[in-house]
């Protein structure tokens, strides 16, 4: 008896059932919502992320890797496992990390004993650092971030490095350079994590007075920038900024 397609999303053997868009139905919307506000995805309720991204990207050059597109990538993609793991590091609620990177296996990494390995941890989850899957196109239609002249990698604006400057004020010196470290190292531990508190990528409280909080509102809304957030689709062209 021939089976007849009615449209219903159905599992499939292929692929994974978890992640953020299972049923990879999430595409479609944001092809609508992005025409009312380009820029926007489901996967950017941690608003941080534009703040840790601005500021991680001009650390690359001060990293002992090869200046190469490839050891740029892994520079990203150990920034984020490295955010995910203080995020999530002895907070009371492991449901509270949603919209973070891996937060499965970042927990799993957590409840384990000794030293945390961040090559091997996103080797187990990061097909694709969240940067590339989400942020960086976002960041670009805000107005945050340029294509480099030289190659094909994204460089912060005046008002990207603006708020990478306000993330670094608001995280301390210090810390941050603990960060660096750890990154650099491919390794943390626990005690280290306790050290990174302030990296945690948490909901912002919109009403804090900060520079961080006071950028965020004025790139989100539109003020500042390209302008592409204010700026309609034009027909046949895709929106600038999809999440995916």
């Amino acid at each position: 008896m021939e089976v007849v397609f009615d449209g219903s999303p159905n599992w499939t053997e292929q692929g994974a059932n978890g992640g953020l868009d299972p049923l990879a139905m999430l595409a479609p919307i944001e092809r609508l919502y992005t025409d009312l506000l380009q820029g926007v995805s489901s996967v950017t309720d941690r608003i941080r992320y534009y703040s840790f991204n601005c500021w991680w990207v001009t650390q690359f050059p001060n990293r002992s890797l090869e200046q190469t597109q490839s050891a740029f990538r892994q520079h990203i993609r150990d920034g984020e496992v490295l955010l995910g793991l203080a995020s999530l590091y002895d907070h009371e609620e492991r449901g509270w990390l949603n919209g973070v990177g891996g937060a499965t296996a970042i927990s799993e990494a957590l409840d384990a004993q000794g030293e945390i390995d961040l090559r091997s941890l996103a080797d187990g989850y990061l097909l694709t650092p969240v940067y590339y899957a989400a942020y960086r196109s976002q960041i670009t239609a805000m107005g945050l971030m340029v294509k480099a002249v030289k190659h094909s990698e994204r460089v912060p604006t005046e008002l990207g490095k603006a708020l990478g400057g306000a993330f670094l004020e608001q995280v301390g010196s210090l810390p941050a350079k603990l960060f660096f470290e750890c990154a650099e190292r491919g390794t943390v531990t626990k005690d280290k994590l306790a050290a990174l508190v302030a990296f945690r990528c948490e909901y912002l409280d919109p009403q804090a007075d900060d520079p961080e909080i006071t950028l965020l509102q004025r790139v989100l809304i539109g003020r500042d920038g390209t302008g592409l957030r204010r700026k309609p689709r034009q027909p046949g062209k895709l929106a600038a900024g999809r999440g995916i």
